[in-house]
Formats: structure tokens, C-alpha cells, sequence
């Protein structure tokens, strides 16, 4: 990896970090192994206990530890004396040596997210400049300490883009280097990159499709029936040996009798009979359930540009939240959609109302997906093929 590099990014986009009044590793790491799980200044041992549980078998046990070093030693005997704070001596995360991340490791277990924030940078920079220590527990333990969250990712929410970006910049490199690889584990490696990339894409797509509306297109359950219907609401009748009324039971019939969620088999009944569009229910995209979009997934298929482009954020959220969805009706519809406009003509017209952003956000889900190893062969090749589509486009203004 180009060290210099790396090492100026992680200066420039972590220099105002601070710890604050967060607690410290060594504060954490004790209060994992002490009595009750407090700090020392909340004095874990009962007042009035004797023997092991009392305050001066606490005392020796600190003064005999191996672990901890002398001075180390004297701040916690003083803060559990004085009821005050473990005193930092490590105010900028610059400060912060290797040996002390290291021994007290099991705190990364229980840091508050902005400590965990804290502590990054010292970690990384002390890694990339001793190679060697990546054989110690640290490493190892801050990587475990993130995948602890499992899909809540209350510690990443608190780093910013470039920060994250930084740090998959620095996993992804080790990936290049067999000797750091004997003492890691691949795996949760490879999951560590994989749940930073899906915080950073959600929260671009949250950010760049906060404002995209339907417009006046048509919903994708309309779209749905048109598919088998050949008619939209709003348009005449399709034959005309009915009358107005006999053609209007038949369709309400239809609707009634189909697997339509209530909420869009009420409005489309209410839209036939006033031979109107339907009404969209969802203001923003990002809020659409899932079922919703697999009910009438052949819905996709059909999408007018404008509606494709409301539509995709509520797609991309779903499967950044649970890869399950790769194997999904409404995945495999949506993402046919894209890889049939393979032609310069075809992908300019259906992505006609993406920004420049939203594409390149596009792109980065794209890519994603085709990395995660479950999904199916057949769908990782279609994949490519809507990668190639999109290269078709030639964005003259940003």
C-alpha cells in the first residue's frame, strides 16, 4: 500500500477527532473483567464485603496483575480511592501507542461508538507503520467489535463517508498481503469491508434519491396489471362488446379476486370506477416495503422512465438490508428491466431522469452485488451485462 499516502488521508479526514468525556480503553477493558461490569470510579465491590468481593483483595489483585503496568496500575487504585475518572493521558488519538490498544483490547468489546471512532485512526496508523503487530489481539478484536453489531451499525453511523472510505481503502490493501494475512481472519476481514461499503451506499442513496417522486407515471401495481391486462385505468376499454359497467365489473372482479395487498385493491376498485389513475401511496421511495414491490414485481418490466427512477432507491435499500432479496421476484424484474436497454438508445431513455450521482450510485450497487458470493450465476452475468449497458451513457453535464 502507498503508506504516505494513506497515512496523510487518515490525518486529514480524522484530525478533529477527540474522545471527549467517553470512556477510555483501559477504563472498558476493566470494567469487562471487574465485578458487576462498572467502571472504577463506580466502585465495583460492595462497600461492606469481605474477603474476595472486598475493597482491599480488589487493591492486590490490581497491584499483582501482570497486565497492567505500573502506572496504569496507580490510576486505577486512585480513581476507585477518589470516586473520580481513570485519568487520559492520551488526549489526541495520535498520542496513543500500539501497547496500549494491545493490552487492552477487550475494551474495544465495550467502547462507546465515538471512543471506537477515537481509537481507529491510532490503531490503523500504528498498523501500517509496524506491520508486525498485526500477529497481537488488536487487530483482531476492533474488527470483532464491529461485526457485533449485526445490521444495526451504531458504531460505523458515526464515522463519515471519507472516513469509511478510508478505512476499506485500508482493509481492502491487506487483502494483497500474504504475510498480514496468516494472522487475521479472512472472513470477518471480508465482512467488515462488505457491511462498511453497504453503510456507505445506503447512506448516499438516502441522501442523493431523498427527493425523487412518480411524478405522474404509473404506480407499479398498475403496471403490474397492465402486463396481463393490456389496459390502465384511466384509458378506454379494451373490448368493446361490453358495455362501460359490464367492463368495470369484470375488472373489479379481477382485482378483487387477485393477491393485491388491501390498501392498492381498495384504490385500484376506486380508480376503475372513476376511470382514473391510481394514487400513489408512497411519497418517498425509500419508505416502500418490500412486499410491496414483490407483489407486483412484473410491475418492473414496464416502468416508464420516471417511475424506474422511483422505484430503484426502494430496490437497492431492500438488498443493502438483507442479501436474501438477490433471490426475489421483484430483484430479478427490476434488474431485467436495466439489462434490456442495451443499446446507447434503450439505456439513454430509461435512465433519462438520474443525475449523474444517482447513476454512479447505480454503478457502486452494482458492482457490490456481484461480490457478494451467494448470489446466482445467472443474475451475476445479467449484472455485467447492465455494467455494460450503463457504460453506453455519455453524461455531458453533471
Amino acid at each position: 500500500m502507498n503508506t504516505d499516502t494513506l497515512l496523510k488521508q487518515i490525518e486529514l479526514t480524522f484530525k478533529n477527532v477527540t474522545l471527549g468525556d467517553d470512556y477510555t480503553l483501559l477504563e472498558e477493558d476493566f470494567a469487562d473483567t471487574s465485578y458487576l461490569r462498572r467502571y472504577p470510579h463506580q466502585y465495583p465491590y460492595d462497600a461492606h464485603s469481605e474477603g474476595y468481593f472486598s475493597k482491599n483483595n480488589l487493591f492486590n489483585e490490581i497491584k499483582s496483575s501482570a497486565l497492567l503496568l505500573g502506572e496504569e496500575k496507580n490510576d486505577l487504585i486512585l480513581a476507585i480511592e477518589e470516586g473520580k475518572r481513570v485519568y487520559n493521558k492520551y488526549k489526541i488519538w495520535q498520542e496513543v501507542p500500539f501497547w496500549y490498544l494491545d493490552k487492552y483490547a477487550d475494551g474495544f468489546y465495550f467502547i462507546t461508538p465515538n471512543s471506537y471512532v477515537f481509537y481507529t485512526p491510532a490503531l490503523i496508523k500504528n498498523l501500517i507503520l509496524n506491520p508486525e503487530n498485526f500477529k497481537d489481539v488488536a487487530f483482531d478484536k476492533w474488527i470483532s467489535r464491529l461485526l457485533m453489531d449485526d445490521g444495526d451499525n451504531i458504531v460505523l453511523i458515526k464515522f463519515n463517508i471519507f472516513q469509511l472510505e478510508i478505512m476499506i481503502n485500508f482493509l481492502s490493501n491487506l487483502l494483497n498481503y500474504d504475510y498480514i494475512l496468516e494472522f487475521i481472519e479472512l472472513e470477518n476481514m471480508e465482512n467488515t469491508i462488505r457491511v462498511m461499503n453497504t453503510e456507505i451506499l445506503s447512506r448516499k442513496i438516502k441522501l442523493e434519491f431523498q427527493n425523487v417522486t412518480l411524478g405522474d407515471a404509473y404506480t407499479l401495481p398498475e403496471e403490474d396489471y397492465a402486463d396481463t391486462s393490456y389496459w390502465y385505468f384511466d384509458k378506454r376499454r379494451t373490448d368493446l362488446n361490453l358495455t362501460e359497467e359490464e367492463w368495470a365489473k369484470q375488472e373489479i372482479h379481477l382485482i378483487d379476486t387477485s393477491g393485491w395487498l388491501p390498501e392498492e385493491r381498495q384504490e385500484a376498485i376506486q380508480a376503475i370506477t372513476e376511470k382514473r389513475k391510481m394514487s400513489n401511496r408512497f411519497s418517498n421511495p425509500l419508505e416502500i416495503p418490500f412486499i410491496y414491490l414483490d407483489r407486483y414485481s412484473t410491475g418492473f418490466s414496464y416502468l416508464k422512465p420516471k417511475a424506474y427512477l422511483f422505484y430503484t432507491p426502494a430496490i437497492i435499500v431492500y438488498i443493502l438490508s438483507d442479501s436474501e432479496g438477490l433471490n426475489s421476484a421483484s430483484f430479478s424484474s427490476w434488474l431485467f428491466r436495466l439489462s434490456w436497454a442495451n443499446s446507447y438508445e434503450l439505456i439513454t431513455v430509461l435512465l433519462k431522469y438520474f443525475s449523474k450521482i444517482q447513476v454512479d450510485i447505480l454503478i457502486d450497487f452494482l458492482r457490490y452485488i456481484a461480490s457478494i458470493n451467494s448470489i446466482d450465476i445467472n443474475n451475476k452475468d445479467r449484472i455485467k451485462e447492465c455494467l455494460d449497458n450503463i457504460k453506453l451513457l455519455e453524461f455531458k453535464n453533471g
